[in-house]
């Protein structure tokens, strides 16, 4: 997971150091992973952008966060909506970036 982290941090972003992730990044690769829903009907994934981005705008303060810092973000998320913790590894590691 944390070279998925550093990979999609850095993703479109060449003053990233890898070590941070911004809001948009962070919702590229939970679409990719398929955790958040796609725009259409029936679009996957058990979370929202609205969910991602309360929580991340509450938890980052100058638009960045760590790895550590998300992973308790996408707990909190996931236990808000009753969702099991698996979403935290596998999907991710089988993301593509």
């Amino acid at each position: 997971m944390q070279e998925q982290f550093r990979r999609f941090s850095r993703f479109g972003d060449r003053h990233s150091d890898g070590r941070s992730i911004t809001l948009s990044r962070c919702d590229k690769w939970l679409r990719q992973a398929e955790v958040i829903r796609g725009g259409g009907e029936g679009g996957g994934g058990v979370v929202t952008t609205a969910d991602t981005a309360i929580l991340f705008r509450r938890m980052s303060r100058c638009g960045r966060l760590g790895l550590f810092v998300l992973r308790s973000v996408l707990s909190n998320i996931f236990f808000k909506k009753k969702v099991a913790q698996f979403y935290l590894n596998p999907p991710f590691e089988n993301s593509k970036s």
